[in-house]
């Protein structure tokens, strides 16, 4: 069994504290994990407004959930950051401005990288999940402009459990068209040739924040980008020792809990979480049962290098309620028509690092990770005449060392940044399907398919950023390079035509200006192509070359940010994509829906903080969005003018918290920042205009219910949360919620084997209980235990 392990990045050994207090902002401690360059670290060449040495991420009080931490009073300098190049003051009030260099494309996902960015790019942290009211990653991610993240979306993934998520008219269903990350490493059962999550093994508990890139990706993290990226950073190793606790449940039984613990001792930080989930949700046969670990190591090495490693373990039983017939449907939506319909499957994964900075202006990283995955799906081929059992391994290998470097830099010229870097990946697959007769399940099961399959690629990829006009001007480029070949054997079949094997090779590019005429707006045009290799279940199905083809598209985008105008920020990002061979994957088919087609768009999204202009609104927080698309296929199997499926012509949404003028520190002897709120009430809503099911834009229903238009919907959701402090280092969170608040009836359809109407989730009320604790006694004990052995080494050397 593989060991549980995972990231972070740790801090020199902490002092010795006195008594600590109440504060708003960061967890007592707190040090930012690998994936989020410790220190602050900007992206590579960008600007970091920090001081050297000064933590972004979790560790910033405006960042931070708002009195949720008892911090001591003297915060420990977090991992040395090893400037770039000299330090240039700011015009405003003498801040110091360090730019950095680093090998991570993405950054820390800080709301300055965002912003010098050049493409469209959002994020959310932990406080701001929680001020929306989000209580699961689609949730959170569906309330991004741009990105499409529903629930019950698919046949398989027609459960909670499942990740359903893309950008910009890619297929959301399972994930299959984006590349979604922890900590900076793929996490798809297998990112080139599977790379879809009906395994997800992430639980909302565990992050700290959500980086969704929705392009300008595809020459750092390669194939499969045309869905976004979308990078999930877990909690930061805490210095100090802490404990915490965490429980969701609603009214039909679903219950979803995490327990974590973490620490750091000396150079060796540590960080344990567990995360099951038990019940059912609305619909019958949605029974559910999940384990899950999680486990981040951390060492620093020196001041210059550190390593890190990450590791998960997940297993999932759980029911598949399936699509309904429109009769079925009509007479009860939340029942089922496939009572023995089920998913099982478990899966294990390990990610190390190691970052090493050289000199000033360098850095150099390692990565590597292993998946293991082995699933099972039972669904009966309606009419029940058979059962069938879907059965898939997955074991996916990867290396990638990376290079960064800063050319030519001297204060007040312009200077260039070089990345380069490698990937290497391997990944197998075993492919069989059983079916038996569901009249009598007791005879031996047929094996009608069995397949292997494989893939090896290996790519490399040179970016260089040229920083011209004092910073505010960057011209960006980059090129990488695939080759890959898949193979597939057929161990039914003997002979030449039971092995298909091709291989692949490709050139995609980028290459962006971003421009900040005024250090509160940013604007940027930019171009990038991503690809997509044939997926093992396209190697499955193919007979020929014909059937695997590679999936291309072309973005071409431009946008504008800007913040902290009068309390307001907000972006806006236009875009046109033009795509080739874009593939439909079902559980065992695929089809070439277009040989081409485009879509276009517009993202915007702006939020208000009036209590930045008046006194008298501070804690209150609004939002608004809109997300237009709009899709036509040029050339494809008769389906020329038809739009893509999934993607609403128009969505809208707003939302507004307020957090009362009442401090969460009002018990005797518990001090608290005047951030720090002890009640919080919010509302939101969402409006999704109606939206085809299938590349034919069918508009009339199906006697199956499978195809058809799905109708707009309006879901209104509220919640109240309350927070305290308590004595002795204790925080105590309690939320209650409910979800489509009237009640609307909404649902999307499958045209998987479980085809049929999936009905959603109608009004849900939820109560979330958080506690935590920091066990500042004890690490108080601790340091002075080692201060006493440092004393006696001295005094023996002596």
């Amino acid at each position: 069994m593989h060991a549980l392990l995972l990231i972070a990045v740790l801090a020199p050994e902490p002092e010795a504290e006195s008594r600590p207090v109440v504060d708003g902002g960061a967890a007592p401690g707190e040090v930012t994990g690998e994936g989020e360059s410790s220190g602050g670290a900007a992206g590579e060449g960008e600007s970091s407004d920090a001081e050297p040495g000064e933590g972004e991420g979790e560790g910033e009080a405006s960042d931070a959930e708002p009195g949720a931490h008892q911090a001591p009073p003297e915060e420990v300098a977090p991992l040395e950051e090893v400037s770039a190049g000299p330090a240039a003051p700011s015009e405003e009030d003498g801040e110091v401005r360090t730019v950095r260099v680093s090998a991570d494309p993405l950054g820390d996902g800080s709301d300055q990288d965002v912003f010098r960015y050049a493409a469209g790019r959002t994020t959310v942290d932990r406080a701001e999940i929680q001020t929306r009211g989000a209580a699961s990653f689609s949730e959170a991610l569906d309330k991004m402009p741009g990105v499409r993240s529903l629930e019950g979306i698919a046949g398989v993934g027609s459960t909670a459990t499942k990740l359903n998520v893309g950008v910009r008219g890619a297929d959301p269903r399972l994930s299959s068209k984006a590349t979604v990350l922890l900590d900076g490493v793929p996490l798809a059962m297998a990112p080139y040739g599977q790379p879809e999550l009906s395994l997800f093994p992430v639980s909302l508990f565990s992050i700290d924040r959500i980086d969704a890139v929705r392009g300008g990706v595809s020459v750092r993290f390669g194939p499969q980008t045309s869905g976004g990226v979308f990078n999930l950073m877990t909690k930061p190793i805490p210095r100090a020792p802490e404990a915490s606790v965490t429980a969701r449940v609603d009214q039909f039984g679903h219950a979803v809990m995490a327990t974590g613990f973490g620490t750091t001792v000396d150079r060796l930080g540590v960080y344990v979480e567990y995360a099951p989930q038990a019940g059912r949700s609305f619909r019958d046969n949605s029974d559910v049962h999940v384990e899950a670990g999680l486990v981040k190591l951390a060492y620093e090495a020196s001041p210059r290098v550190t390593l890190s490693s990450t590791s998960h373990l997940y297993w999932e039983d759980s029911g598949i309620p399936g699509g309904l017939s429109p009769q079925a449907y009509a007479e009860d939506r939340f029942g089922t028509t496939r009572p023995n319909d089920r998913f099982h499957g478990w899966r294990a994964g390990e990610a190390v690092a190691m970052s090493v900075r050289p000199a000033q202006g360098q850095e150099l990283q390692l990565h590597g990770y292993y998946n293991h995955s082995d699933r099972s799906t039972v669904v009966a081929n309606q009419p029940e005449r058979t059962i069938r059992s879907l059965d898939r391994v997955y074991d996916s290998l990867g290396v990638e060392p990376r290079y960064a470097l800063r050319l030519g830099r001297v204060e007040g010229r312009p200077y260039a940044d070089l990345s380069v870097g490698v990937r290497g990946a391997l990944e197998l697959a075993s492919l069989r399907r059983r079916e038996v007769l569901a009249s009598d399940p007791t005879i031996p099961w047929e094996q009608p398919s069995d397949a292997d399959a494989r893939l090896g690629a290996l790519a490399a990829y040179v970016e260089q950023a040229h920083h011209l006009v004092d910073d505010r001007l960057v011209l960006r480029m980059g090129i990488r390079g695939e080759l890959f070949r898949a193979s597939r054997r057929n161990n039914n079949l003997t002979g030449p035509s039971a092995v298909l094997s091709q291989t692949f090779a490709g050139l995609v590019s980028s290459a962006s200006l971003w421009l900040s005429p005024i250090d509160e707006v940013s604007t940027f045009v930019g171009y990038s192509r991503s690809l997509a290799p044939p997926t093992f279940v396209q190697l499955q199905v193919a007979t020929g070359a014909s059937g695997t083809t590679v999936e291309t598209v072309d973005t071409v985008e431009s946008g504008v940010r800007f913040e902290d105008v009068v309390g307001l920020w907000g972006e806006s990002t236009a875009w046109f994509r033009s795509m080739h061979n874009l593939r439909d994957i079902g559980i065992e088919t695929v089809d070439i829906v277009a040989n081409r087609a485009v879509a276009g768009g517009v993202e915007t999204e702006v939020g208000w903080s009036p209590g930045d202009l008046w006194d008298g609104l501070v804690g209150s927080e609004l939002y608004a969005g809109h997300a237009y698309t709009r899709s036509r296929i040029l050339e494809g199997s008769g389906r020329e003018g038809k739009e893509l499926a999934w993607y609403p012509r128009h969505e809208a949404w707003a939302g507004v918290a307020y957090s009362f003028p009442w401090p969460c520190s009002f018990l005797p002897g518990v001090e608290g920042s005047d951030d720090c709120r002890a009640l919080q009430v919010g509302t939101d809503v969402e409006w999704s205009d109606t939206q085809f099911s299938d590349y034919n834009d069918t508009v009339e229903q199906s006697a199956t219910g499978h195809v058809g238009l799905i109708p707009s919907y309006t879901l209104w959701d509220a919640y109240a949360r309350f927070e305290m402090l308590l004595p002795r280092y204790w925080a105590f969170n309690l939320t209650v919620g409910v979800k489509n608040i009237l009640d609307a009836e909404w649902f999307y359809r499958t045209d998987d084997i479980n085809l049929g109407i999936l009905p959603q989730r109608p009004r849900t009320v939820y109560v979330t209980l958080d506690v935590k604790h920091w066990f500042f006694d004890a690490q108080q004990r601790a340091q002075g235990r080692r201060d006493r052995r440092r004393a006696r080494r001295r005094g023996g050397e002596s």
